[in-house]
């Protein structure tokens, strides 16, 4: 899900400077007309946008080749239809040279910005093609502009249910062999009622079934033995996975080799169709080693995952309980490939942790009880998890009071 809202001043500012338009005076005079056509996709840390151009032969403004990417579902099986592929969250903008009447686009009073369902009613403007099951078109207008020479924006996407928030923009769905083309198409007006004509493609480009493996875990369950999970890393048909790990291990606190290195890294396992792996071939135990998974489809290659590794992941941060004024007792979370743990105590220094101390060593439990406090006092609590393979980095911090 994605939250629209925070795209609209760079959509608007995106249109001002793409499209040169002759100003006019007031908002009660000139001729409606489109001054810039784009797709713009739902990252709200940098949004990417599509720019469209008007094509004189169809009398279309087309937007064309709209990334596609895999967006795997990995907390599920693959549902997806094979040599489908899902583009990312996109929305199709129209940005029209004067402010248009809100009323001749959406269902609800003008400004309010809540999307009509097409095909439910009397005053719904929009038809879009193609609408995949489950699946509706909607649109909005945005009649806030940042300059005199342009007016409103009209925003059209396909969401698979509507709320009343810019959370539900879905994806833009392809195939692999070939574009895939939406057309948008209806007619809304300006304020003083003269027609605007809407006739809008988008097309999607064709696209890989293979995305990037995600949530790889690599759990030790002893020195020599790596027991590593990962999630679905494809949009569709068979996918299998290749395992690689580093070729030499390293020592606790020290980088994964680089991965721009050719030889730094050798293959384990290839064609597998489970999302796991075990490797019991390590030689060398109590150093670090590094692994990363890539998943294929047919001829599809996907990206490499991130590299992890067989020493435990950073505590969280931990929790207290049977607080005293002299005691407390640190609970935290178990890290999977941990055999023991370290407790690290801090005092505090303005709000914050100062020099850490480890107050108990070679924890095996998830708890741990501290009975040398100061009535009246704040301290800081933080884990390190020991695996065969090194000392993981410190965890999260926390802070008690004693009474």
């Amino acid at each position: 899900m994605r939250n629209w809202n925070r795209l609209i001043a760079a959509v608007l500012a995106m249109g001002l400077a793409a499209t040169a338009c002759d100003p006019y005076e007031g908002e009660n005079t000139g001729t409606p007309s489109i001054a810039a056509v784009f797709a713009t996709d739902g990252n709200p840390d940098g949004a990417s946008f599509t720019e469209g151009a008007f094509n004189s032969t169809t009398s279309q403004w087309e937007i064309l080749d709209i990334p596609s990417t895999c967006h795997p579902d990995t907390t599920a099986p693959i549902t997806a239809p094979t040599g489908s592929i899902l583009a990312d969250q996109y929305a199709i903008f129209v940005t029209a040279n004067k402010l248009l009447s809100g009323p001749s686009i959406e269902q609800a009073p003008a400004g309010s910005c809540l999307p009509a369902l097409t095909g439910t009613g009397g005053t719904e403007w929009l038809t879009a093609t193609p609408t995949p099951l489950g699946q509706s078109w909607f649109s909005c207008y945005f009649p806030s502009s940042p300059s005199p020479d342009l007016g409103g924006s009209v925003v059209m996407f396909k969401t698979d249910a509507y709320s009343g928030s810019w959370n539900e923009v879905a994806l833009l769905e392809g195939i692999t062999t070939a574009a895939t083309t939406y057309t948008m198409n209806g007619t809304v007006s300006d304020q003083q009622g003269h027609p605007l004509v809407l006739n809008v493609t988008a097309t999607v480009a064709p696209g890989s079934l293979a995305g990037q493996t995600t949530e790889v875990h690599a759990i030790e369950a002893a020195g020599n033995v790596v027991n590593l999970t990962w999630a679905n890393a494809a949009c569709g048909g068979t996918p299998t996975y290749e395992v690689q790990r580093s070729v030499t291990g390293v020592a606790t606190g020290v980088s994964c080799p680089s991965t721009s290195t050719a030889g730094n890294y050798t293959t384990l396992a290839t064609g597998l169709t489970a999302q796991s792996y075990t490797d019991s071939s390590i030689t060398t135990p109590g150093l670090k080693w590094c692994y990363r998974v890539r998943v294929t489809v047919g001829a599809d290659n996907g990206a490499y995952s991130s590299l992890v590794s067989n020493v435990p992941a950073a505590p969280a941060a931990p929790t207290f309980t049977g607080l005293t004024s002299t005691s407390v007792t640190v609970n935290w979370t178990a890290v999977p490939g941990t055999l023991t743990y370290t407790v690290q105590r801090a005092p505090d220094v303005a709000g914050a942790p100062g020099t850490w101390g480890s107050v108990a060593a070679n924890q095996t439990g998830t708890t741990y009880s501290d009975a040398t406090l100061t009535a009246g006092t704040t301290y800081w609590y933080r884990l390190l998890a020991l695996g065969a393979g090194g000392t993981s980095a410190a965890g999260a911090s926390a802070s008690v009071t004693t009474p």
